[in-house]
């Protein structure tokens, strides 16, 4: 791999655990969930956002949420 290569994955990662960790801190706060979460409560929190946001967001919103889960031990609910 190249040393360019090299650094456009570590800013990739970077980039994508920022992301993550932006979504879990608006489940917490605008979605008012808990974690860890239920498939019904994650589901729930999605079809209240789909209406402003975009599908690729809720993507990324709901890997965060099977992420985190997974990342902590828990099953993952999504």
């Amino acid at each position: 791999m190249s040393r360019i290569a090299q650094y456009l994955e570590a800013a990739e990662r970077d980039n994508t655990r920022r992301s993550y960790a932006s979504a879990i801190r608006h489940f917490e706060t605008e979605g008012k969930g808990l974690l860890p979460s239920t498939a019904d409560a994650i589901s729930r929190y999605l079809a209240d956002q789909a209406a402003t946001l975009a599908i690729n967001t809720l993507r990324l919103r709901l890997a965060a949420l099977s992420r985190w889960h997974t990342d902590q031990g828990f099953p993952d609910p999504t």
